[in-house]
């Protein structure tokens, strides 16, 4: 069967293109298998098997439902155990030297700044900024309309930095723009992606824990509630934030054992 169609279908369910692209090659790699099975049992993480598992059930799923399979072939496959491990997070110094290490007065710096300063101040994925334009951005109320996952809307905060940031970038835009993105290349075009500006600043660090992690530590170490930062991240469920207050336990715990002069 020709990818093409399951492509489409895909598009339908508001998937990102990255999403995309991940479900089309796991679904390539699969049938140079002898069966999906095989395929699962290679010898890779539980969180990887997992991953694609899910992607080969939708997949095989969706051959049922347009009549092209009578059964799942997965159907009985189950998912793999993974240890509980919290999410890593940087220090706020981290991260603001990571973004001040981007100073220069030339296009893509300030470019470059002012999506890291966007990222971090929003709780950025990378898909958040697909589709991101001009007319998205509210600086007179200090907010940015974002689609995320589903395509569901939000109107992010855009903190102090943020501001600073694209009001440098958005001049050197105006001069060059050809289009109504609100980051573009520097030809004026559209940025096809911004995860190759997250790899060149942040030297292997992952840019969910840049713009997401770190920032919800953060903002739960300086007093913020769990319900807000819910909201902020745009989770849809409060256990899924909830990880965060482990993780600033385990500070506590770890600060405890170093600083308390009976600990």
């Amino acid at each position: 069967m020709s990818g093409k169609p399951y492509k489409q279908h895909l598009e339908s369910l508001s998937y990102s293109p990255t999403t995309i692209l991940t479900h089309i090659r796991t679904i390539k790699a699969a049938k140079k298998y002898n069966s999906p099975s095989q395929y699962l049992d290679r010898g890779i993480s539980p969180a990887t098997r997992n991953k694609e598992l899910a992607i080969l059930k939708s997949y095989y799923d969706y051959l049922v439902e347009v009549g092209k399979l009578t059964t799942n072939p997965l159907a009985k496959q189950k998912q793999s155990r993974t240890p509980k491990r919290l999410p890593e997070a940087l220090s706020p110094s981290v991260i603001v030297n990571i973004i001040e290490s981007i100073d220069g007065e030339d296009f893509a710096s300030l470019r470059d700044r002012a999506i890291l300063e966007v990222g971090v101040s929003i709780g950025s994925r990378l898909s958040d900024f697909d589709g991101m334009l001009i007319e998205h951005l509210d600086i007179e109320h200090r907010l940015l309309k974002v689609t995320g996952k589903g395509s569901k809307e939000a109107y992010q905060p855009l903190g102090g930095a943020a501001l600073q940031a694209l009001e440098r970038y958005l001049p050197a835009r105006e001069a060059i723009a050809t289009c109504d993105y609100l980051f573009v290349n520097s030809d004026g075009g559209p940025l096809k992606s911004v995860g190759y500006i997250f790899r060149k600043h942040l030297n292997g660090i992952r840019p969910h824990v840049f713009t997401r992690h770190s920032m919800a530590v953060a903002m739960l170490n300086n007093g913020e509630n769990i319900a807000n930062i819910k909201t902020w991240l745009r989770h849809d469920n409060l256990a899924t934030t909830s990880v965060y207050l482990k993780m600033t336990q385990e500070s506590v715990l770890q600060g405890h054992k170093r600083f308390h002069p009976r600990g």
